[in-house]
C-alpha cells in the first residue's frame, strides 16, 4: 500500500505544522513497512516453492520405482500441504 500519496500539508510554523510533519513521517514509515512486508512474502513464497516441488517430484519417482509406501504417502501428503500453504502465501502477496 503506497501511503506516500497521503501527504498532509505541513508548511505551518506552529504545533499544527509539527503534527502534520509527524503524521507524514509515520505515513512514510508505514508505507515502507508495507513494501518490505510485500517483498518478504513474495521472496518467501518463491524460495519455498522450489524445494517443495523437488520433494514432491522425488516422492512420485520413488513411489513409481518402489511402489506405494506409508512413508512416501506421508511425505507426499505433507509436500502437498506445503504447496497449498505456499500458494496461499502467494495469493496474500497479490492482495497487498
Amino acid at each position: 500500500m503506497d501511503l506516500h500519496i497521503f501527504r498532509i500539508f505541513d508548511d505551518f510554523d506552529s504545533d499544527c505544522g509539527d503534527c502534520s510533519a509527524l503524521l507524514n513521517t509515520w505515513s512514510s514509515l508505514l508505507s515502507d513497512s508495507f513494501s518490505r512486508q510485500k517483498q518478504f512474502i513474495s521472496n518467501a513464497g518463491h524460495e519455498l516453492k522450489t524445494p517443495v516441488t523437488v520433494i514432491s517430484a522425488t516422492t512420485d519417482l520413488l513411489e513409481r520405482k518402489h511402489g506405494s509406501d506409508c512413508l512416501y504417502d506421508t511425505i507426499k501428503a505433507q509436500s502437498e500441504k506445503m504447496s497449498r500453504l505456499i500458494a496461499e502465501l502467494l495469493e496474500l502477496y497479490q492482495v497487498f
